[in-house]
């Protein structure tokens, strides 16, 4: 895996231009609305959750997780959780799922992206910016970007056998907005993890580079 990563970021990088500048990328995921029920599409944040709905949904997503080697990325994994955590509102816990497992996958994303984070940033806090490969002969911008998509590969590592129905989810056209959102954000953080600070006049390429590396390599997984 990391002689192939490298290959294509290398690929990657001499079509790069050399341009750089001070722009940095912004990262945002935003929650969005949709019914299991009916076949109307809400692209933004139509519903607001309070306090304890956010911390009633962190605590059944959790355990939701831990249900996928048995049950899969499936309504059945939150159902589930929501028996197994037990002190929780049957009814009001069931309703804030709106989107079934879609809100299980995006909340495991999410977990995804902050473990991420926090390990290259640890990393870049070290002399070894990766564990287990002579770097030496690599630019910055190629350790970090290598780092955070092997940091990304890894905690799949244990959810390969049901990573594609995770990925037919995410293919669902219903939730097409949130995925473009996911992905556009998981490029963004590895371009800002490697420092590529990129021209107006190169921005775009860049990530769509970037996001050609991630994919085709979660595909060879």
């Amino acid at each position: 895996m990391f002689s192939r990563l490298l290959n294509n970021v290398r690929f990657a990088k001499s079509l790069m231009p050399n341009t750089r500048s001070c722009i940095s990328p912004t990262r945002h995921i935003h929650a969005t609305k949709f019914s299991l029920t009916s076949t109307e599409t809400h692209t933004e944040a139509d519903r607001i959750y309070d306090d304890d709905e956010k911390e009633m949904r962190r605590l059944i997503l959790d355990a939701a997780i831990l249900n996928v080697s048995m049950l899969g990325w499936t309504d059945d994994s939150i159902a589930k959780a929501i028996n197994d955590v037990g002190k929780l509102n049957g009814p009001l816990a069931h309703g804030i799922f709106t989107r079934g497992a879609y809100d299980l996958l995006e909340h495991f994303l999410e977990k995804k992206r902050a473990h991420v984070f926090a390990l290259v940033n640890q990393q870049k806090e070290t002399t070894e910016s990766t564990d287990f490969h002579d770097t030496s002969s690599l630019s910055s911008e190629e350790k970090y970007l290598i780092a955070g998509m092997e940091a990304h590969f890894e905690y799949l590592s244990p959810y390969l056998s049901s990573w594609p129905s995770a990925l037919a989810v995410l293919a669902d056209p219903r939730y097409a907005l949130d995925t473009v959102k996911i992905v556009g954000s998981t490029v963004d953080d590895l371009c800002f993890l490697a420092g590529m600070q990129s021209s107006r006049g190169d921005w775009y390429k860049e990530r769509l580079l970037v996001l050609s590396i991630y994919t085709s390599s979660e595909l060879f997984l």
